[in-house]
């Protein structure tokens, strides 16, 4: 007998989605090279222990063994749904107890969608019960990332809510950045600028990034090549940074306030750069903990940027960090939630999409107060506000132009000022 007796979860009791935290038991298999009928042998069996709610085990080289018995005491043959909330683990083999058999399914980050049980990016395994029995589940985890543990049993109905839900923010969020993305494509196209390139190769590899990790490029680009689809989240993920740092060192002037802090900007740029060249060299997992802790140094780097252009009452600093706090606020639910910290539901997953997305509205307000102030100062003296050279030239041309078609006088007036304080 795999489970404890206390372990037992009735299917009848579920409307929601119910945690298998508290009905799980757990063991480490150090040597990685444990099978189903080692784990089963009572040797083995005897040593599982309960494992500990939104379990956090970290960066682990070891395989997770885990068993639980559900139970179906309705009168009709009962089917349920096992999610595993975390879609960046490599591997998830799924036992269920079949009489004297076993039958396995597999799903998993590194498992073509074509393989798994149900394409979609979360691993999610069917279990079949038949009326008043029960059925002990084994599952084994093997993940070169971090491992978290976060199981939850649905029947049908909590399940589509619960895929509704997820489908939902996916949509809101690449929804309101595709919208982003062709305003600032018309503002591009109207008024050219390399910040606002800048601002759109950082949308876009928002959404890359985020259509990577929900599964979509790996479902609808490149279903037979998981290898292709984690290269591809990587790459967006450094692009991110690349675009982004590039953004903030233009939309701050920091090479006029910050000299400094501008050449270090640029070092990090390059950091990125170097990073990217290694993602068909280096191992997956070692990329994602440089990428995910380079991504928590960034953070409070860029919001120090922004406080630093503030003193120089630079408008565009104001809406600039109000944009990173809003997007460091969601990124920080995001964190909690992927270390097992918090729960993982619709408010942790909406809170920091709806965040992210104010912020890129920001730094989109703060590009126009940018532009903004760039035309003004084409034309007028920061110091005098009177009209500069620039504005002279181009209005004495059309002034010109309508006294050649009108064929009248003009008429220029030199005043030489000395001294003007």
């Amino acid at each position: 007998n795999l489970a404890h007796a206390d372990n037992v979860l009735d299917g009848e009791t579920i409307d929601d989605e119910v945690s298998l935290a508290n009905y799980l038991s757990l063991y480490i298999d150090h040597s990685n090279k444990l099978s189903l009928y080692d784990v089963i042998a009572p040797d083995i069996s005897a040593q599982f222990r309960p494992s500990p709610a939104k379990a956090n085990l970290g960066f682990v080289d070891t395989a997770i063994w885990l068993k639980a018995t559900i139970k179906n005491s309705s009168d009709s043959r009962q089917r349920y749904y096992i999610r595993h909330a975390h879609s960046t683990t490599d591997y998830v083999d799924f036992y269920s107890s079949n009489g004297n058999t076993w039958d396995r399914m597999t799903s998993g980050d590194r498992i073509d969608f074509e393989r798994r049980p149900y394409s979609f990016v979360q691993p999610i395994f069917p279990l079949d019960i038949d009326a008043n029995s029960s059925k002990t589940v084994v599952i084994r985890i093997l993940n070169k990332g971090r491992t978290i543990i976060d199981f939850g049993i649905n029947n049908e109905t909590s399940l589509l809510q619960k895929l509704s839900e997820l489908k939902t923010f996916s949509g809101f969020f690449i929804g309101g950045v595709f919208a982003l993305l062709i305003y600032n494509l018309l503002r591009l196209w109207n008024t050219p600028s390399a910040v606002t390139g800048y601002y759109l190769c950082y949308l876009i590899s928002v959404a890359a990034y985020v259509g990577s990790e929900t599964g979509m490029s790996f479902k609808f680009l490149w279903p037979n090549s998981s290898e292709i689809a984690n290269s591809i989240s990587l790459f967006s993920l450094f692009l991110i940074w690349i675009s982004w740092l590039q953004f903030s060192r233009k939309i701050l002037s920091l090479d006029l306030v910050a000299p400094k802090a501008d050449r270090i900007t640029g070092y990090l740029i390059w950091i990125f750069l170097f990073l990217i060249l290694t993602i068909p060299i280096l191992d997956h997992s070692i990329l994602s903990f440089i990428a995910w802790n380079g991504s928590l140094l960034c953070l409070p780097y860029l919001f120090i940027l922004g406080s630093i252009t503030l003193f120089s009452h630079d408008k565009s600093a104001k809406h600039y960090l109000a944009a990173m706090s809003v997007i460091i606020a969601g990124i920080i639910v995001i964190i909690l939630r992927n270390q097992g910290l918090i729960d993982d539901n619709s408010t942790t997953v909406t809170i920091p999409a709806v965040f992210i997305l104010i912020g890129l509205t920001l730094f989109s307000i703060t590009l126009s107060i940018n532009i903004q102030e760039d035309n003004r100062y084409k034309y007028i003296d920061p110091i005098t506000y009177l009209f500069n050279s620039v504005y002279f030239l181009e209005r004495l041309e059309n002034e010109f132009e309508i006294a050649f078609h009108q064929q009248h006088t003009l008429c220029v007036l030199l005043i030489n000022i000395d001294e003007l304080t």
